[in-house]
């Protein structure tokens, strides 16, 4: 028929084609959006109630998110080290997604990126460099990373010992680019330092 009717006579050919192009490339849109290859797993976000890593208020909380991670046990990720003559053993422990932590959220709320385990058989606290460590076991939480205008980057890591009745200790870190990892990977060859975001490792700031 005139017009360029298609066989079922329900529009015009040219019209039909359009619709079937118009049509491919949403399913194609679709795809890209919200069906194509999975993003990479990050670290889990804390729960919003969770707005400050100091406030003793929100200690347990912050505890509870932190045994909910899971950390790297393999060969490679991990350190276990004697750190000093006086017997003082440390183990590190990375979250498992610590190397894929975008930059922006460490500028803003933050993650628990580091388990660790300290033991020595002397009393009291620990001789320099590690006497800022808390004893046992204790969570490291790192926030605020910020780009200062000659270009250094730094961040704020919150020790949260396990025992409630030791106090969380802060100190300010180094941000340094290094070659991207393709793995979690903590050490504690001195200075202290792990994967802790794409493209960049934190070191302890001494």
């Amino acid at each position: 028929m005139a017009g360029g009717l298609d066989v079922l006579g329900l529009m015009p050919t040219r019209v039909r084609m359009a619709y079937r192009v118009a049509f491919k490339i949403l399913v194609g849109t679709l795809w890209l959006v919200g069906c194509g290859p999975p993003l990479p797993p990050q670290t889990p976000a804390p729960s919003p109630g969770i707005t400050d890593p100091t406030d003793p208020a929100q200690r347990t909380a912050v505890l509870q998110y932190a045994r909910s991670l899971i950390y790297d046990t393999t060969e490679g990720a991990y350190d276990r080290n004697l750190l000093d003559a006086t017997g003082l053993v440390g183990t590190i422990w990375p979250e498992e997604n610590i190397h894929r932590t975008p930059a922006d959220t460490l500028a803003r709320s933050g993650r628990i990126q580091l388990r660790m385990v300290l033991t020595s058989p002397a009393p009291g606290a620990f001789p320099p460099p590690w006497d800022y460590l808390p004893r046992d076991t204790s969570y490291v939480w790192v926030d605020r990373r910020v780009v200062a205008p000659g270009g250094q980057v730094t961040a704020r890591a919150v020790f949260i010992p396990v025992n409630p009745a030791d106090s969380v200790r802060i100190r300010s870190i180094v941000v340094h680019r290094e070659p991207r990892s393709n793995r979690a990977s903590a050490r504690w060859t001195p200075p202290m330092c792990w994967s802790c975001d794409m493209g960049y490792w934190c070191r302890e700031g001494r």
